[in-house]
C-alpha cells in the first residue's frame, strides 16, 4: 500500500491536479505555490479537528458499534473519556506529521521540495497510519503526551498572541492603503468602520453576559478591568496622540482579549460565581478557540512567504520574460526563483521549517483546547482559568506595549 501511494505516477498525477487549481490562484489572487502548500497543511489540521470534534460528540457510540473499546484502556468511564483519548491520538499523530516536515525542511535537498508541495495523499496515509498504530499504545503513555502538551501549548498561546497583533496592524495597514489608492474608497470606508462597530458589539454582548452569568466580585473586577482597558486603549490609539494608531487594529485586540477573559471566566471552577450553562465539553467556545487558531496558521503562512516574485520584476525585464517558451512560463514561481536566486532556495527552505515547527506546537495545542488542556473533570478547572486569564493580561500587555513603545523609544525602528 505504501508502495502504491508513494509512487512517482501517483505523486506526479495528484501534483498536476493541484497545480492546475493552484495556477488559477495565483493568477487571481497574487500568491505563490507554497502559500497553497501551506493551506494544504492547515487543511489537514482542519481534517484532524473534525476528527477530534467527532471522537468528543460521538466517539463512545462510534466505538460500541465497532466493537473496538478493547483498544483503549480509558480512566474510570469508557463511555465517558473515549472520546477524550481519541483526541490525544490524533493531535500526536498530527505531531508526528509536522515533526517530520520539520526535519525534512531542515534536511533540504529534493526530498524536501518533492514532500512539501506535493504527494499530498501520502502525507494523508502517513497521518492516518501514525492514528491507527497509536490504539495500539496504552492510555497512561498519553498521561507524559499531555504534561509535554501543556508546555507546548503555553508556547503556543504566547506566539499566538504576537502573530496576532502583528495581524492586526497589518490588517489596518493594508485597508488603509486600499482606501487611500483605490478608486472606491468609500467602499473601504465602510468597512473600516464596520469591522470596529461589528468588535465593540460583540464586546459589550460578551460584557453584559459576563455580568449576568458571573456576579462574584472577583469576575466582575476582571469583565470591567477588560472593558475599561479595551475602551481606553481603542479612544488613546485612535487619537492623535499615537501616531501609528488605528481604530481597526485597536477594536480587534480588544475583541480578542475580552473573549479570552469571558473563556476564562467561563471555566471559573467555583460553581456559585459561574452560571454560565454549559456541557462538558463548550463547543461555543472550543468552536471560537479553533477559529483564532485558524486565523492566526493561515496569516503566519502567508505573512512568511512575503511577496512573490514576480512582483518585482522590473518594466524592462518585461520584454524578456515574454519571449520565454510556454514551458518556463508555467514553470512554478519557486522553480523560476531557485533558477535566478540560488539563495532563495535556503529561505524558502527557512520559511518552511517556522511554519512547520508552529504547526508542530499547535498539534499539540488542539488536544489541550479540545480536552480543556488535559483535565477529564469537565471545562470548568483552575488550571483551565488561570491559563486563559493569563493570555488575556499578556495580551493586554504586548499591545499596549506596541502602542507605546515608538512614541517612548523614537530612535528605534518598532515597524512590524
Amino acid at each position: 500500500m505504501f508502495s502504491i501511494l508513494s509512487n512517482p505516477t501517483l505523486c506526479c498525477s495528484n501534483s498536476f491536479c493541484c497545480a492546475f487549481l493552484c495556477g488559477l490562484c495565483m493568477r487571481q489572487c497574487n500568491t505563490k505555490t507554497s502559500h497553497h502548500a501551506k493551506l494544504g497543511y492547515i487543511a489537514i489540521t482542519l481534517l484532524a479537528c473534525f476528527m477530534s470534534l467527532i471522537a468528543l460528540i460521538w466517539g463512545s457510540w462510534l466505538f460500541e458499534k465497532l466493537d473496538l473499546i478493547g483498544l483503549v484502556d480509558c480512566y474510570d468511564d469508557d463511555s465517558k473519556c473515549i472520546g477524550i483519548s481519541v483526541v490525544y491520538r490524533i493531535s500526536f499523530s498530527l505531531g508526528m506529521l509536522f515533526i517530520t516536515a520539520t526535519i525534512l525542511s531542515l534536511i533540504g535537498g529534493e526530498i524536501f521540495e518533492l514532500f512539501e508541495n506535493s504527494c499530498w495523499l501520502l502525507k494523508i496515509f502517513v497521518f492516518f497510519t501514525v492514528l491507527l498504530l497509536t490504539f495500539m499504545v496504552p492510555n497512561y503513555i498519553f498521561d507524559w503526551y499531555i504534561i509535554f502538551s501543556v508546555i507546548v501549548g503555553i508556547i503556543f498561546l504566547v506566539s499566538q498572541i504576537i502573530i496576532l497583533i502583528d495581524f492586526a496592524y497589518h490588517w489596518n495597514e493594508a485597508w488603509v492603503e486600499n482606501y487611500e489608492n483605490s478608486n472606491e474608497s468609500r467602499f473601504w470606508m465602510f468597512w473600516l468602520f464596520f469591522f470596529p462597530i461589528l468588535s465593540w458589539i460583540l464586546i459589550f454582548t460578551m460584557s453584559i453576559s459576563s455580568f449576568i452569568y458571573f456576579q462574584c466580585t472577583g469576575p466582575i473586577a476582571l469583565t470591567s478591568a477588560s472593558l475599561l482597558f479595551g475602551i481606553g486603549l481603542t479612544a488613546v490609539s485612535s487619537s492623535k496622540l499615537i501616531e501609528h494608531g488605528s481604530l481597526l487594529t485597536s477594536s480587534f485586540i480588544s475583541l480578542i482579549f475580552n473573549y479570552w477573559t469571558f473563556s476564562a471566566l467561563a471555566s471559573n471552577p467555583v460553581e456559585t460565581c459561574n452560571l454560565w450553562e454549559s456541557r462538558q465539553h463548550n463547543f461555543l467556545l472550543v468552536g471560537a478557540d479553533l477559529f483564532v487558531c485558524m486565523l492566526t496558521l493561515a496569516y503566519f503562512a502567508m505573512k512568511i512567504e512575503g511577496k512573490p516574485h514576480y512582483e518585482e520584476v522590473k518594466t524592462s525585464d518585461v520584454s524578456s520574460l515574454e519571449m520565454k517558451s510556454m514551458k518556463e512560463i508555467t514553470t512554478t514561481d519557486e522553480e523560476y526563483v531557485h533558477q535566478q536566486n540560488p539563495t532563495q532556495k535556503v529561505s524558502l527552505q527557512q520559511n518552511s521549517t517556522y511554519f512547520h515547527l508552529l504547526m508542530t506546537v499547535y498539534s499539540l495545542t488542539l488536544a489541550m483546547i479540545l480536552t480543556n488542556w488535559g483535565l477529564v473533570t469537565g471545562w470548568m478547572t483552575s488550571m483551565s482559568f488561570w491559563i486563559r486569564i493569563c493570555q488575556a493580561s499578556l495580551c493586554m500587555i504586548l499591545f499596549f506595549w506596541s502602542v507605546l513603545a515608538p512614541s517612548c523609544c523614537p530612535d528605534r525602528d518598532f515597524s512590524l
